[in-house]
């Protein structure tokens, strides 16, 4: 049994005797817009440059305790990159708590009961020791530091606050495996026990301090802290009646009561009381259909349990104090969840996906929430893709940035409201992506083929393909009137307005890596695997005279960029044998103008980039600052001075990713600068621009809320639409509960009224029966009168037609007849006029005769 008494949640916080003290490695200054601190080194006054401020973020780091908590109602921690992130999802604002210089890697975190105090695990990089941090949130300073080297070389991987706050306990991985018990206001050990399996998970109980639980993939125990010797003892063997399982989630429901989340889908309440065992004493089986739980969090109506497919069931106390099923939800997208943040009023719900995301549900509505609308959950603006992000492009007009990624999604960002708003998935690897100046279509490429989407407000729609097979680099010209596309050795340039392909470039022997437009969009330059650098001219389609000085074989080129302010090119890559003082692998940068190498820089750092098939890209130029951003295989992002001089040193260096930097993109008026790591997240940098001492602004102004509204569909209406669509959901259930009371109303008076009506129907169903065989005979009667009728009608019709015709021969004949008379008549007038003609002449000739006779 503990000597101590059972401590309560209304104990006094002893942290507030904490002594505070500050980490003098570095100068901390504050930042006003994030509340937090920050490392930035001293600058001189004449400086010309530019400095970085962390904006937000996309994508987390996946803890195996926990990956999320609430700090306050809205505020949400969790680790991204190297450093600590706290999302306010309401205001969609992020701070930033950054990693201290002396620090290699945060491991894990914990946040106070009273969410005052956040702990952080941490690897140094000096002597590869451990230690845990902790820091007042408020004010973002360390205020103790707990060092275990001594104790273990293993970082702590779980750890948890009592309630209050008096005590922090520790786990560190076998083989080292401790179980560390700390009292906070002396900074002191307060006990330790060893183990060797393998813990997940450590809770303190919220009721006892001396009372401690552990879970790991097969084993399950309760540790009892004895203040008398200082140690740490495991209660007896737990008892479970049926059979064993394996163990990934549990919390405490009550002071004797435990809650445990198996893999086989099974939730078991464990019950025990002072030094003997947990019981097993009910078992709700198949909670999920059998899906494997994997997040467990009490509240104070009961508890909440997430896993396997994207299920997510709400339980209630039932009368004996255990508990019931209430409802059961279910993600859209079926993905797994894998913690639960609860918001400390219990009102919010934030869910942590497989695929690198998070959803917000309201637990404040959830009693009128419909179980089958997978609508309840919201996802978070911080969501990132789940695999290798392949490709990032950044809008000229719009403020939208396009990313692609081996799992099979594309996202589109609006970085100036935080908000994600495309995600499209497909039934292949995105491998490249581009993003036309107008930010209404994109380019993507895939294994089979190359694909243009118009960008519609929450859709991409297929506008027309390729037959590009495997295209890992691909590029809008900055006009946006051409598109390169890489294809192993060859560039193909097609037209965005018709999709021809209006020239093939080929000259490189291996693999192109990386491709980039000229000024005015006049050529092209490309970069490939053989160490070859070519610069070619889209009138023709034709390559300049290659230069000797631009070919390095030993070097596998991965990035480069073209400055239209200078003219020149700068090219990143790795050696791809090891020669004499370079190893493999070692990351170089070279400047060229010309045609000739001004600068070459080695900042000895050493990457598998060349081993990688996915290009990346991990230099950005802010002409406006004239510097130089290249993002480092060790996470760190390294500014130089632009144009590089030959033995340039970076002016400024910033941790930024857990692993190396893939991908930089500079936004086309200089404010912002993304990063994108292999630790599947993306930074958003504010890029302050000084010159000689002082900050200015930026000398590329573009408004982008011209082209903001312009889409296929306002985004203002689809806003109002959903407002629109909130309000009517409202309503409706409220016309739902007023017409469940009318309808046990007019049950009753729909049964004496429907047998009121059949009686009414079966006798007017006779009448009509009648009346249909009255009319049917009538019906007859007239088709007989009709046929009469008509034989009558073609009778008279066939007499008519018989008298018509006699009639017709007879009048015929008559004419006939008194024609041939007339004719006769006709022939006996012209023999009488003739004769008498005749006679006429003889009696003219005979009295001409004796005229002249008289006369002579």
């Amino acid at each position: 049994m503990a000597d101590e008494k059972p401590m309560t949640k209304d104990a006094k916080d002893s942290l507030k005797d904490l002594r505070e003290s500050r980490d003098n490695s570095k100068e901390l200054i504050r930042d006003p817009e994030l509340d937090l601190p920050v490392v930035q080194q001293k600058l001189s006054a004449d400086f010309t440059g530019a400095t970085l401020r962390f904006c937000h973020a996309l994508g987390y780091r996946r803890l195996t305790s926990r990956t999320a908590e609430h700090m306050d109602n809205e505020s949400l921690v969790y680790l991204v990159g190297k450093h600590v992130a706290v999302f306010n999802y309401e205001a969609k604002t992020h701070r930033f708590l950054m990693k201290a210089p002396k620090t290699s890697m945060i491991v894990d975190f914990c946040v106070s009961a009273n969410r005052r105090y956040l702990a952080l695990s941490e690897k140094l990089l000096d002597d590869g020791g451990v230690q845990v941090s902790l820091f007042n949130f408020s004010t973002g300073q360390k205020v103790r530091s707990l060092n275990m080297s001594h104790l273990s070389r293993q970082p702590v991987t779980a750890m948890d606050f009592s309630a209050d706050n008096k005590y922090l306990v520790t786990v560190t991985e076998p083989p080292d495996g401790l179980i560390l018990m700390w009292q906070l206001d002396k900074a002191r050990l307060a006990a330790r026990c060893e183990f060797t399996f393998k813990c997940s998970r450590i809770s303190v109980s919220p009721w006892f301090n001396w009372k401690i639980c552990t879970t790991g993939e097969d084993v399950f125990r309760v540790w009892h802290f004895y203040a008398s010797d200082k140690t740490l003892k495991p209660s007896s063997e737990s008892i479970l009646k049926r059979r064993d399982y394996h163990y990934n989630c549990h919390s405490w429901f009550d002071s004797d009561k435990l809650i445990l989340g198996t893999e086989e889908g099974d939730l078991l309440v464990m019950v025990g009381e002072g030094e003997r065992g947990m019981e097993l004493k009910k078992a709700l089986t198949a909670v999920h259909d059998g899906a494997a739980i994997w997040a467990v969090c009490v509240i104070g109506r009961g508890c909440i349990c997430g896993g396997d497919g994207g299920y997510f069931t709400l339980f209630e106390r039932s009368y004996d104090d255990y508990l019931q099923p209430y409802k059961r939800f279910r993600t859209a997208d079926r993905q797994r969840i894998h913690d639960l943040s609860v918001s400390p009023n219990e009102e919010n719900l934030v869910c942590c996906q497989e695929n690198n995301s998070m959803v917000f549900f309201s637990l404040a509505n959830v009693d009128i929430m419909r179980s089958e609308d997978g609508s309840n959950f919201k996802p978070l603006s911080i969501g990132f893709h789940s695999s290798s992000p392949t490709a990032i492009d950044v809008c000229i007009q719009k403020v939208i940035v396009v990313t692609a990624g081996l799992d099979k999604v594309v996202r589109v960002w609006n970085y100036a409201k935080k908000k994600l708003e495309v995600v499209k998935q497909f039934d292949d690897d995105c491998l490249s992506i581009a993003c036309h100046p107008t930010g209404l279509r994109v380019v993507i490429g895939f294994k089979y083929k190359l694909c243009m989407y118009n960008l519609l407000v929450n859709d991409l729609h297929l506008c027309t393909d390729f037959p590009v097979k495997n295209c890992r680099e691909v590029r809008f010209s900055n006009g946006g009137q051409f598109f390169a596309a890489v294809i192993v050795n060859r560039i193909l340039v097609f037209s965005s307005f018709n999709f021809d392909c209006i020239g093939s470039l080929q000259g490189h022997s291996s693999m192109v890596r990386s491709i980039c437009w000229t000024k005015n969009d006049t050529g092209l330059v490309s970069a490939g695997f053989e160490g070859a650098i070519y610069e070619w001219k889209i009138e023709g389609m034709r390559k300049e005279e290659a230069d000797e000085n631009l070919t390095w074989k030993s070097t596998a080129y991965s990035a480069l960029l073209y400055d239209d302010s200078t003219g020149c090119l700068v090219a990143s890559g790795c050696n791809k044998v090891a020669e004499a003082k370079s190893p493999e692998g070692e990351f170089s940068i070279r400047q060229i103008f010309r045609g000739e190498e001004k600068a070459c820089l080695r900042p000895g750092q050493v990457s598998t980039r060349h081993l990688n098939k996915i290009h990346t890209k991990e230099l950005a130029v802010c002409s406006a600052a004239q510097t130089l951003f290249v993002g480092m295989p060790n996470g760190q992002l390294h500014l130089y001075k632009w144009p590089l001089a030959s033995n340039a040193t970076p002016y400024q260096k910033y941790e930024i990713h857990q692993g190396e930097i893939l991908f930089l993109s500079m936004s086309p008026d200089e404010k912002y600068l993304y990063t994108v790591g292999e630790d599947l997240s993306l930074f958003m940098f504010e890029v302050d621009v000084i010159v000689e001492g002082r900050l200015t602004q930026p000398r590329r102004s573009f408004n982008h809320q011209v082209f903001d509204e312009v889409s296929y569909v306002l985004q203002g209406e689809l806003d109002e639409k959903a407002r629109q669509i909130e309000s009517l959901r409202g309503e409706l259930e409220e016309l739902r509960r007023e017409k469940d009371k009318e309808v046990t109303g007019l049950k009753a008076q729909t049964s004496s009224e429907h047998s009121f009506r059949v009686d009414a129907s079966s006798k007017r169903l006779k009448e009509v029966r009648a009346e249909l065989a009255q009319a049917l005979a009538e019906s007859e009667a007239a088709k007989a009168q009709v046929t009469e009728n008509k034989r009558q009608l073609e009778e008279l019709h066939m007499g008519s037609a018989e008298e018509l015709e006699a009639l017709y021969q007879r009048r015929t004949e008559e004419q006939a007849r008194r024609y041939q008379a007339l004719r006769e008549e006709r022939d006996d007038l012209v023999v009488r006029y003739e004769n008498k003609i005749y006679r006429l002449q003889r009696s003219r000739e005979e009295h001409r005769g004796a005229v002249v006779e008289q006369h002579d």
